[in-house]
């Protein structure tokens, strides 16, 4: 009886005797999310311009690689250019956008802000001016290569002021983040 006693008052007493005995294991910190609509607060930002895809733009692929700031979210430009932002704007109400990561689709976020830039690419061959209007999507840091695809959908023909795009067709690009940059 006294070894019984003992054993329950000893099973009461070792969360206090025993380290870590008792205690609950402390909450795993959330994975950010692939995408998002904004970076967290405070969060460091890498933002994504005209002159980042300029070279591959010039040398006429889609397929673009870069490497960014460790640790940084990716503030990246959905952008859609167009002779102006009137046009671009209209282009926008027949177009869609989806974005994948690693072969993976992702949801878009609601809330998602739009931005309107000035565009100016000089290339040895042309010169591209215009407006682009682009929803802007965050992503995540990136701690290994990642690879998204962005395609553009059109419910309408659609005209960008140089090159029209077919009602059913898509337009895409591929963009591999490489962490470091």
């Amino acid at each position: 009886m006294y070894r019984t006693k003992l054993f329950r008052h000893a099973a009461l007493f070792a969360p206090l005797l025993i380290p870590g005995c008792g205690q609950k294991p402390a909450p795993e910190a959330a994975a950010p999310p692939d995408i998002a609509a904004a970076a967290p607060a405070g969060a460091q930002v890498h933002t994504f311009t005209a002159d980042d895809w300029k070279e591959p733009y010039c040398a006429g692929t889609m397929d673009w690689a870069w490497d960014v700031p460790s640790g940084a979210w990716i503030a990246y430009p959905v952008g859609w250019i167009a002779t102006d932002e009137a046009t671009a704007r209209a282009n926008w109400e027949h177009m869609s956008y989806r974005i994948w990561l690693d072969d993976r689709p992702l949801d878009i976020p609601d809330g998602v802000q739009s931005q309107v830039d000035s565009v100016r690419i000089e290339c040895p061959d042309r010169t591209t001016e215009g407006v682009e209007v682009s929803p802007v999507v965050y992503l995540p840091p990136v701690d290994a290569e990642r690879h998204y695809r962005i395609q553009y959908v059109f419910d309408a023909d659609v005209n960008d002021g140089w090159n029209t795009y077919e009602q059913g067709s898509d337009f895409a690009m591929n963009v591999t983040l490489r962490p470091g940059g």
